[in-house]
């Protein structure tokens, strides 16, 4: 397994993720939306924030949520499930 950068095709999959954190951490569910047009601003211009995904020894992204990291200036915000 290795992690690498998100792209914008994991644009999709980078949202679930969020809007699963957001619900098991928060207990509601957010504007899909909202979440869309924030993270695609991101993967867009990484001076923004970074989200990173786990790929398998395949180079497929792992399709669950066993890792998945976001990276905001300054700071490194590590989700594990």
């Amino acid at each position: 397994m290795k992690v690498r950068g998100a792209e914008l095709n994991d644009l999709d999959q980078v949202v679930e993720f969020t809007a699963a954190e957001a619900r098991e951490a928060e207990g509601h569910e957010k504007d899909t939306k909202t979440l869309r047009d924030g993270i695609k601003a991101a993967l867009e211009d990484r001076s923004i924030a970074m989200y990173w995904v786990l790929m398998n020894q395949n180079n497929e992204t792992v399709p669950d949520r066993k890792l998945f990291l976001k990276q905001r200036k300054p700071r490194l915000h590590r989700f594990s499930f």
